[in-house]
């Protein structure tokens, strides 16, 4: 019954961010194709088509993507996140979700992947961020590692572990190769065999 209930909490806790940002993803592309689909409907008939508001909110994202990555973007960007810094609360949210973000996306913030156990017979992809914080090793007889575990199909969400070094086996797996690993669900398995044979006691 025990392992049951670790077992049912274990799948909520790595459901709920998926189904939440599923949800998210949903409402927005509802909101865009009701708005969008409107104005097509009444000013554009013969063009529109089922799915707008999905179709919108990939190109909004890419159109996001290009601006910022160009100077003029980078600017407005920096001025826009100057502004959002100075709301109370909002800030503290805005800019920890970027963080993470930042960390996740642009791959900056890891020194490498490991295989951990994530709960009795369940193994998993984790990516090592740095050694535990002096206050917290000092309390530990083992020396302790930080690791990030990402959940799918929002990777910049996921789980913070703090594991003995001996009990994690590091990859020779680049951390763009773990991501895609992790995003197609695991659908390039066999890299991941390889990469097994290699694995760094």
């Amino acid at each position: 019954m025990k392992n049951l209930e670790r077992h049912f909490i274990t799948g909520l806790i790595i459901l709920i961010p998926i189904i939440v940002t599923i949800w998210i993803l949903w409402k927005v592309s509802i909101f865009l194709e009701g708005i969008l689909g409107n104005l097509f409907r009444n000013y554009l008939p013969n063009f529109y088509a089922p799915g707008l508001g999905v179709f919108s909110l990939i190109l909004i994202i890419i159109l996001v993507g290009a601006v910022a990555n160009n100077l003029l973007g980078k600017r407005l960007l920096k001025f826009g996140e100057g502004l959002l810094a100075r709301i109370p609360f909002f800030n503290k949210i805005y800019l920890s979700i970027k963080g993470v973000s930042d960390a996740v996306l642009k791959k900056k913030a890891f020194n490498g992947v490991a295989l951990i156990e994530f709960s009795p017979g369940l193994q998993t992809l984790a990516f090592i961020t740095s050694p535990a914080q002096k206050e917290i090793q000092k309390e530990s007889n083992e020396k302790l590692v930080s690791l990030f575990v990402p959940t799918v199909p929002n990777i910049t969400t996921g789980f913070y572990f703090l594991i003995p070094e001996k009990d994690l086996k590091k990859l020779d797996l680049s951390v763009e190769d773990a991501l895609k690993l992790i995003l197609s669900l695991g659908l390039t398995a066999n890299q991941l065999k390889e990469q097994n044979k290699n694995i760094k006691e």
